[in-house]
């Protein structure tokens, strides 16, 4: 995963806020702005077989619960069966224009070579 740590003095994190990751469009985002908030991280993969019914009920999910603290956080990732082959900008698209997801998208975790 493309986190990394804020405090660099530690050897090892004590929390999950303590990370910064990258957003879909390269931007770093303290996980500490989470901080008091359910999190459910998630990882998404647009050829899943399952995608259009994961998106549907993340959405369904998302609306009914972020107004009580509820943030999903999506993490693209084509390390299991090359299911997220996509850019940053292809994922985008399938994201949040075809799914219309709302909950933040991050970097693509793990990216196969070639």
């Amino acid at each position: 995963m493309a986190a990394q740590q804020q405090d660099s003095s530690s050897s090892s994190s004590s929390s999950i806020y303590d990370f910064t990751v990258k957003d879909i469009k390269g931007t770093d985002v303290s996980l500490g702005e989470y901080k008091g908030k359910v999190l459910l991280i998630v990882n998404v993969a647009s050829k899943c077989g399952l995608t259009q019914s994961n998106y549907k009920e993340l959405n369904v999910l998302y609306q009914k619960y972020k107004d009580q603290g509820l943030e999903i956080l999506a993490f693209p990732c084509n390390q299991f069966g090359g299911q997220e082959p996509g850019s940053n900008e292809q994922i985008q698209e399938t994201v949040c224009t075809i799914f219309k997801a709302e909950f933040p998208v991050f970097d693509k975790v793990h990216q196969h070579a070639g």
